[in-house]
């Protein structure tokens, strides 16, 4: 049951987690939501919001009755490339949440987490990354190659493609609102110790109740090669 409302703590709109996936976009969630209606991944998936989004149909989102309903929103597609424009401007008053960590082991954790292939649906996956070329090259290439397969593609041997997209996505975020509302942006580093009780702050949330979250620590920088990746690819991947 929610405590408080976004309005309680003098928020006109609503709050949009734009981190990228494995960034900690569920422990915003799981922080948030001892105050707050939280509306978790599993619903945006329900609601097939992704699928709306890759096909520009943002209105869709905006109208549904549980995007109305709701006041946090974490991962896909709040944080896919450039809705966060779409949402500063037609939800007027809403904060956006930007933690953020170093390429290497952002790519570390995405390639861990899904066995060297590409997460998610792979053409939702290529337009994010900039991978369209690729998905059109496995269409026209590969006999009985589905429309929308999932882990149609690896990870490996795209890392610098992939760092530079995460590296771009907080530096064009938080360029963004520098620009246009400092004050609506929130950005921190998810190593950073204090980034849970600074967040409570920003958000100006009940001093008393909520849990001690903690992050990962991340390994040191080191460059990827297939030879780093291999056992990880070679662990089994879940049954179809």
């Amino acid at each position: 049951m929610s405590n408080i409302t976004l309005k309680d703590i003098g928020i006109k709109g609503k709050v949009f987690c734009v981190s990228m996936q494995r960034s900690g976009t569920t422990s915003v969630g799981k922080f948030l939501e001892q105050w707050l209606n939280h509306v978790t991944n599993p619903m945006n998936r329900e609601q097939r919001w992704p699928r709306k989004w890759f096909d520009g149909n943002f209105e869709a989102i905006i109208n549904d009755p549980v995007f109305q309903k709701g006041e946090v929103f974490e991962d896909a597609p709040f944080w896919f490339p450039e809705f966060y424009k779409y949402l500063y401007h037609r939800v007027p008053g809403s904060r956006f949440i930007l933690l953020h960590r170093d390429s290497d082991g952002w790519f570390k954790s995405m390639v861990r987490h899904s066995h060297g292939y590409a997460p998610g649906v792979t053409d939702i996956h290529a337009k994010i990354y900039r991978r369209e070329d690729d998905f059109e090259w496995l269409q026209q290439n590969i006999p009985g190659f589905e429309n929308f397969p999932v882990k149609a593609m690896t990870l490996f041997d795209q890392a610098d493609k992939y760092k530079k997209a995460y590296e771009r996505h907080t530096r064009e975020i938080e360029k963004f609102f520098a620009l246009h509302d400092p004050d609506a942006l929130f950005s921190a580093k998810l190593s950073d110790p204090n980034v849970w009780s600074n967040l409570s702050e920003w958000l100006n949330l009940p001093k008393q109740g909520g849990k001690s979250m903690h992050s990962h620590a991340h390994k040191a920088k080191s460059e990827f090669t297939r030879e780093n990746l291999l056992p990880q690819l070679q662990k089994p991947g879940p049954k179809r």
